[in-house]
């Protein structure tokens, strides 16, 4: 049977370019240097990430993910995320009602408020939301429904 290999998207070249596109808007710095997979150093710790800089990180695979490299001038944090939600749950008269109908111990704020995202989770979700809404929007939606899910199962 062949194994399967787990998909590393900060080698993904549209991931890269959704990095330099955010790059061009937020202040995007690398926080170690990046080498290719063969060993060859790309880019110096400190630097900007920029369209030039980019483009020279697209010709390479990379010996470990983008992510690990870089940061993100205030990244998305836990409280955006519940605000989001919060924004979501307001748009439709039903969901409003379902999450109204819980009590403070279930709520959205109690269930994830008190959590920090890793950095790289926050980085994602920063370039999610700068760069691509639709794939934001249905992660706010997942982790609504999965909260809404686990009140289901852990306080019933």
């Amino acid at each position: 049977m062949a194994e399967l290999q787990r998909y590393d998207i900060g080698n993904d070249v549209h991931y890269k370019k959704l990095v330099s596109s955010a790059g061009q808007k937020k202040n995007i710095r690398t926080i170690s240097d990046i080498y290719s997979e063969q060993g060859q150093k790309l880019v110096s710790k400190g630097v900007k990430i920029d369209a030039k800089i980019t483009a020279q990180l697209l010709k390479h695979k990379l010996q470990t993910p983008i992510d690990e490299h870089i940061e993100i001038e205030n990244p998305i944090s836990i409280t955006t995320v519940i605000n989001d939600i919060h924004a979501y749950i307001s748009t439709s008269h039903s969901l409003t009602k379902l999450f109204d109908d819980l009590v403070e111990p279930e709520s959205i704020d109690s269930l994830i408020g008190s959590h920090k995202f890793p950095a790289t989770i926050a980085f994602k979700l920063s370039i999610a939301k700068s760069e691509r809404a639709d794939i934001y929007d249905c992660i706010i939606q997942t982790i609504t429904f999965s909260t809404h899910t686990t009140n289901d199962t852990v306080f019933t």
